[in-house]
């Protein structure tokens, strides 16, 4: 349920925003709001628009952009959700989810943001940070889950998965590429899901030590 509300309301913000290719009429698109709610460190750190760490995660540059965070969210962020739903009923489970979600788009910035707060030039939008976050719970909640590379029809652990993501993340960010805007985002987003399941419900680090002892 939170899951599908919030892809609902991302997608329909994001293609009013797009662009390019906006399928809305003139009167209803709304190119600027692109512009309005991307997330762009300095205009956070010296006019104090702090909306943008979440309004950032409601819009994305382009269909492709936006599908396939949605894609991602649909079909990993419904087990985290259900696995929340199952440990702390509906009511309790489903607003730690969306407190998570929420949390993984402010904690994913704060690196950029202090790094990047006096260069006006740096931006990034999209829901990224978040569903990295989801992906990463998901692989401390279900440990035996795996994961397909783009169209490769092979799966691969999710263990395997997070960490190729995570050194990726570091060999993006260390070269500093000005075109691999929001790997830090990507990075800290991931953690934060690593480290969430565990502090909401302890037992879970219980059971992950026990399956490597096995």
């Amino acid at each position: 349920m939170v899951t599908a509300s919030i892809i609902i309301v991302t997608s329909i913000i994001s293609i009013v925003a797009f662009p390019k290719n906006n399928p809305f009429p003139r009167c209803m698109a709304r190119p600027d709001l692109l512009g309005i709610f991307m997330f762009n460190p300095y205009y956070v750190s010296h006019f104090k628009e702090y909306y943008r760490i979440l309004a950032s995660g409601l819009v994305h540059t382009g269909w492709w952009h936006l599908l396939l965070n949605m894609i991602t969210l649909y079909f990993i962020g419904n087990l985290v959700e259900e696995a929340f739903v199952g440990i702390y009923g509906v009511l309790l489970g489903r607003i730690i989810y969306l407190v998570f979600y929420l949390l993984a788009l402010i904690v994913s910035s704060i690196s950029d943001l202090m790094k990047y707060r006096d260069n006006v030039s740096y931006y990034f939008c999209g829901s990224s940070g978040a569903v990295s976050a989801v992906m990463f719970a998901s692989v401390i909640i279900f440990p035996k889950i795996s994961f397909y590379l783009f169209f490769i029809p092979i799966p691969v652990p999710g263990y395997v998965y997070a960490l190729l993501f995570l050194l990726y993340c570091c060999y993006c960010m260390a070269r500093q590429k000005i075109n691999c805007f929001g790997n830090a985002v990507h990075f800290w987003g991931g953690l934060f899901g690593l480290f969430f399941p565990i502090f909401v419900y302890p037992p879970i680090l219980v059971h992950l030590i026990s399956l490597f002892l096995k």
